[in-house]
């Protein structure tokens, strides 16, 4: 059973100063608070590492409480930008390590 994933690539944005980017980490709500977001966080930043890359990046909506963990491993908020749909605009952060 999958109870969670990370994709991460090319940066979207900043590549002249960030390695690479975690575009998604997604865990099964009902599994979190159990340590597996910090095991899967650190195995990417494990394989990245093998690869030479060490600066990333990862976006999220500022109000979403995934901020909290990305702060908690060590992320800090250094980019701001604004997603709009339907009108409607959403502030996302950088968080870099």
């Amino acid at each position: 059973m999958i109870i969670g994933y990370t994709w991460c690539g090319i940066p979207r944005n900043y590549s002249d100063v960030i390695d690479y980017e975690l575009y998604a980490m997604y865990i099964l709500p009902e599994y979190w608070h159990q340590g597996i977001g910090t095991q899967l966080f650190n195995r990417v930043l494990h394989y990245f590492h093998t690869l030479d890359y060490k600066s990333r990046i990862i976006w999220a909506l500022s109000q979403n409480s995934a901020c909290n963990f990305y702060r908690k491993m060590g992320g800090v908020p250094k980019y701001r930008d604004s997603l709009s749909s339907d009108n409607i605009s959403f502030e996302e952060t950088g968080f870099v390590w």
